[in-house]
């Protein structure tokens, strides 16, 4: 829907790319179509240029995006609430990042830092410094 293939990457992706396709799917069949996508492209520009102007300044844009990603936001909101209360407090939002350097510091120097990257282009969690060459990114 966007035109732009830096929505599909990360771990956002398959859920604002689902999101994407849930409002392009004008007939609901499961399938879309050139015409569906044009369409609801179109429809998502012409709703956030909220001054018509053909132009989508960064909050109009903000908008588009926080409509994307909404499934994503409730879905992060669920993991640091897992009492289900509806709120998130301190203690739950500190959970996941508690331990983050244990955890991910694969060189064990006590830090995180670029060599901790796990080495996704060689297809695995191998060892090895990054290098920006091999970045597809």
């Amino acid at each position: 829907m966007t035109g732009n293939p830096m929505f599909a990457h990360g771990m956002m992706g398959p859920m604002i790319m689902k999101r994407a396709f849930q409002l392009a799917d004008a007939d609901k069949d499961g399938r879309l179509t050139d015409a569906e996508i044009d369409s609801a492209r179109t429809a998502q520009f012409d709703k956030h240029d909220a001054n018509g102007d053909g132009r989508l300044t960064l909050e109009e844009f903000d908008s588009l995006l926080r409509e994307l990603t909404q499934p994503v936001a409730v879905r992060a909101f669920q993991f640091l609430d897992p009492d289900g209360d509806a709120v998130i407090t301190k203690e739950e939002f500190d959970g996941p990042t508690t331990r983050i350097v244990r955890f991910l510091d694969r060189n064990e120097d006590g830090a995180l830092s670029i060599d901790d990257r796990p080495d996704f282009h060689r297809g695995g969690f191998s060892h090895g410094r990054y290098d920006e060459e091999d970045d597809d990114n």
